[in-house]
């Protein structure tokens, strides 16, 4: 039986939850609220600070530019999916690099509020520097956790022989 690359039946669960894991990241990244600044109660999305915008903002139109890191955590997540997808159901060390591209993308994520308030990205806009964190970093956070659980297992998981 000749399998394809793209068929569903040749990979395995734990590749194909790393890869739903990813794909989720992925979305809330861009659909949840990322950043909430009380002094007038404006909400940015995250697709607004993955790559940069215009927000409505004290009555006018501010721009956040492009903040590299965050683009660059958002394409550690796509990378990682797409070699689990790919790689992951044959191969241990494609679950060891994903877990690194998972760990780094945590470790962007988690700096988050320091690249939004960096000078070149929104350190113009008066009222900026009291801005809070909201939903979506904490969420995708947690979702890359699980997800370097999941690749965890991917690596140590040794299936059993046995034939009953």
């Amino acid at each position: 039986m000749k399998t394809s690359i793209f068929s569903i039946k040749a990979k395995s669960k734990t590749s194909l939850f790393v890869v739903a894991i990813a794909l989720l990241s992925m979305i809330i990244a861009l659909v949840l609220p990322s950043v909430y600044i009380p002094q007038n109660g404006t909400i940015i999305m995250g697709y607004t600070t993955t790559f940069g915008g215009p927000i409505s903002y004290l009555g006018s139109t501010a721009n956040i530019g492009f903040p590299v890191s965050l683009f660059i955590a958002w394409i550690l997540i796509l990378a990682g999916g797409l070699l689990s997808f790919f790689f992951g159901s044959s191969q241990k060390s494609t679950y060891f690099f994903v877990l690194l591209l998972f760990i780094a993308a945590i470790i962007l994520y988690s700096l988050s509020l320091n690249c939004l308030l960096h000078i070149n990205v929104a350190g113009g806009i008066t009222g900026f520097e009291s801005a809070e964190l909201n939903a979506q970093p904490y969420t995708v956070i947690s979702l890359l956790a699980i997800g370097c659980i999941a690749c965890l297992f991917g690596i140590f998981y040794k299936p059993s022989k046995r034939r009953y």
